[in-house]
């Protein structure tokens, strides 16, 4: 993952093999969040150490949804890092 101003850069591997470019647009800052969920609940400020194992390093084997329906909204990124527990509780608020 590449953050910039304005825009952030994802690749990802498919399950069908492929390697997939995703451009998430977001002028005026570096903070990509409108476009990501975290096990379809929104993302916070708090969840990055759960997909980043350093600063714009993913970590290894994280999975995700993206959907892809609209060029004017961007892409939306469902992070599905491996859960805290056993994945019966909610996330905390």
């Amino acid at each position: 993952m590449q953050r910039g101003d304005g825009q952030t850069e994802i690749l990802l591997r498919s399950d069908e093999g492929t390697q997939e470019r995703f451009l998430l647009l977001h002028p005026g800052g570096v903070d990509p969040r409108k476009h990501f969920l975290l096990w379809s609940d929104s993302f916070r400020e708090r969840d990055w150490p759960r997909i980043e194992s350093a600063p714009y390093r993913l970590r290894p084997n994280l999975h995700a949804t993206v959907w892809v329906c609209d060029e004017s909204s961007g892409p939306i990124v469902d992070w599905q890092p491996p859960r805290e527990d056993s994945g019966t509780a909610p996330r905390p608020r």
